[in-house]
């Protein structure tokens, strides 16, 4: 399929720009949709493994030191240059750079990158390989039939066209290799993503146009699994969970979703007088819903996939 390279281009600068607020609020909650991905892959016993949209790196770290095996080689790569100076920082600042068995490095030219050359070449004292890049995961630089373990976590539903990064998960993977993914689940059951919206609309205000799909829109398991039997993948496994939302209070949620590059145009059309009022009535529902006297807790449901090619 085609690649929208100006939606492409949109997704760097706007993820890119929110790397810094998403490392410090988030990335403590989604490394455990990262965690669910490398278990029920098994990528522990995988041997050349390609992990997509990597963000800031803290689960990518997790993985490589307590979970990749002995003499893996591990492709990590995001599309936005935020997220990947922070995963490179971050990486050189862990406990994972003072282990001389283990070797990082950044590919600067990865407009085609040679995985078989670099996995086969052999160095001596190195136990672990972990290959960093920039890389568009509905156009990657690898040849086909590259790893034996393919692996998204929460970034499916963030691209222009998850078709082609279906098609692309299924391209670089050799026969008999496992996809993972993760995605936002069904629209209802997210309402930590839902409820800045709802308080907009009770107060009668109306969004800002925006052509940027709600990041549920794939929630539907079925749909998904038709979509990924589609592109070529003999066994599709799909269920629903959820994961624990760590924020705090409503400031640290609100600090979260009216920036984020998904929700942020909910609050764009609002005056500073409106969004004064906004602001006194976003804290007033959340105390009655979500405050430290109720029970019920914010969701995140997460569709999990699981697939063989």
């Amino acid at each position: 399929m085609e690649i929208n390279k100006e939606a492409c281009d949109k997704n760097d600068r706007e993820w890119g720009c929110y790397s810094d607020t998403y490392q410090a609020v988030l990335e403590n909650t989604t490394i455990q949709s990262s965690m669910i991905l490398y278990s029920i892959t098994r990528a522990k016993d995988h041997s050349r493994i390609c992990e997509v949209a990597v963000g800031c790196g803290l689960a990518s770290r997790m993985f490589v030191s307590n979970i990749m095996k002995k003499n893996a080689v591990y492709f990590a790569s995001d599309i936005a240059d935020g997220m990947n100076k922070n995963y490179a920082e971050g990486f050189k600042n862990s406990d994972c750079a003072l282990n001389p068995k283990i070797k990082y490095e950044w590919i600067e030219d990865s407009e085609s990158v040679n995985v078989s050359e670099l996995c086969e070449n052999e160095e001596r004292e190195i136990d672990k390989k972990v290959f960093h890049l920039k890389a568009n995961n509905e156009e990657l630089p690898y040849p086909d039939e590259s790893f034996d373990c393919y692996l998204s976590s929460l970034s499916l539903n963030l691209v222009d066209n998850h078709m082609n990064q279906l098609n692309e998960s299924y391209r670089v993977l050799k026969e008999g290799g496992t996809a993972g993914f993760t995605i936002l689940g069904r629209y209802e059951k997210c309402n930590y993503i839902t409820f800045i919206p709802d308080v907009v609309k009770s107060l009668g205000h109306e969004f800002a146009p925006t052509t940027i799909k709600h990041p549920a829109y794939l929630g539907d398991k079925d749909d998904l699994e038709k979509d990924m039997k589609k592109v070529g993948f003999r066994s599709v496994k799909t269920y629903y969970t959820k994961i624990n939302i760590l924020f705090q209070n409503e400031m640290e949620l609100f600090k979260f979703m009216a920036n984020c590059p998904a929700t942020r145009h909910c609050l764009d059309k609002l005056t500073e007088e409106e969004m004064e009022e906004f602001m006194v009535e976003y804290k007033k529902q959340y105390d009655e819903k979500f405050g430290f006297a109720t029970s019920d807790p914010l969701e995140w449901e997460i569709l999990v996939a699981i697939a063989v090619k």
